[in-house]
């Protein structure tokens, strides 16, 4: 119970934080609205809410890459080994990456719902896939077969694998953003 009271107060507390109006990304300026706004702090909330947080640095699933704060390997570049993180300067660059994700999503699958660029930026921040999310079977079947709902739930579900085995906890995660995605 005191945990998720934490939860619910960090939760309020972060959620003040204001978005950017504008930003530049990629030479481009992008124009974000409340509805945007909204997806990446719902996105915000569902990844460090499954995530956890750790304020030091620790070694991921695949035991080599390092990460700090809620799983995030893009922001541990800002910090040194032995530093310690607080709680909101994780969750601020989880809506940083957030942001960045959906900018990207935006563009490549705008017919999304709300729910969808959730659950689909969770995933991504998530998996860290190495080739790009963007090259993947279930990025194409989202693109030009969304109704294939079987297939795009297989693929879903096989971002659950490391080393090639699938770790329960992870498919727990990727069954959690699949209800999200089609509810």
């Amino acid at each position: 119970m005191i945990k998720f009271f934490l939860l619910l107060l960090i939760t309020q507390q972060t959620l003040a934080v204001p978005l950017p109006v504008k930003k530049q990304h990629k030479k481009i300026e992008q124009k974000i609205t409340k509805n945007d706004t909204k997806i990446i702090h719902g996105a915000t909330e569902l990844i460090t809410y499954l995530e956890g947080f750790t304020p030091t640095f620790t070694t991921d699933y695949d035991k080599k890459t390092q990460i700090i704060g809620y799983g995030d390997q893009v922001c541990a570049n800002r910090y040194k080994q032995n530093d310690i993180i607080t709680i909101i300067e994780g969750k601020n660059c989880v809506i940083e990456v957030a942001f960045d994700i959906f900018v990207k999503l935006k563009k490549e699958l705008p017919k999304l719902s709300n729910r969808q660029y959730i659950a689909l930026i969770d995933l991504i921040y998530n998996v860290k896939f190495k080739n790009g999310f963007y090259n993947t079977k279930l990025f194409k079947l989202l693109k030009y077969k969304p109704h294939d709902k079987y297939r795009i739930i297989y693929e879903w579900q096989d971002c659950s694998r490391v080393n090639g085995k699938v770790v329960k906890s992870i498919l727990d995660r990727r069954n959690k953003e699949l209800k999200i995605f089609y509810n």
